[in-house]
């Protein structure tokens, strides 16, 4: 899953109980957690115990490069035996793009009419044997163009996309 996050290069941020305790540099399990950190470029935040018994097993995790302020870790026990951990994270509200593009209504055709028309047309007609393949494309493109102009003429609309996510921007929808 973090190899997909990576991909996307958008800003990820991991919290939770880890379960893990990341105080402990010679536990196994912190050594795979930190080299996975590091590898994917991570950074775990928390420096202070989580736990009531003792210990970091409440992380937060973002890239190395992403800056957040006021980290903040709660005495644990207060409502649960875990802390509370709070951060104020930049977010970052990416504008809806618009762009214009050219439709056609295909669903108001009627299809025996235009089936009619298409073999009324030169292309509903044996070509002579003389006909090279550019004369026959030339005139398959225009007849298929002005059975489309005359059926379901071209009309320009404007949409506007919205991201699925604020995070997922431009480069995002690129990679996916």
């Amino acid at each position: 899953m973090l190899e997909t996050l990576v991909t996307y290069s958008c800003p990820v941020v991991i919290g939770g109980d880890f379960n893990i305790h990341v105080e402990n540099p010679s536990d196994v399990h912190v050594v795979y957690l930190m080299e996975l950190l590091s590898c994917m470029d991570l950074q775990q935040h928390v420096m202070l115990p989580t736990h009531q018994a003792g210990g970091m097993l409440d992380l937060v995790i973002t890239f190395s490069d992403y800056d957040f302020d006021q980290l903040t870790v709660d005495p644990p026990g207060v409502v649960s035996d875990h802390s509370l951990i709070m951060c104020c994270l930049p977010v970052r509200r990416v504008a809806a793009s618009q762009f214009t593009r050219k439709v056609r209504s295909w669903r108001a055709v009627n299809t025996t009419a235009f089936f009619h028309a298409i073999a009324d047309s030169p292309l509903g007609h044996e070509p002579s044997s003389d006909t090279t393949v550019d004369e026959l494309f030339e005139t398959y493109d225009c007849t298929l163009t002005n059975l489309a102009d005359q059926f379901a003429s071209e009309c320009t609309v404007t949409l506007r996309l919205r991201p699925l996510c604020p995070w997922f921007d431009a480069e995002c929808c690129a990679v996916r």
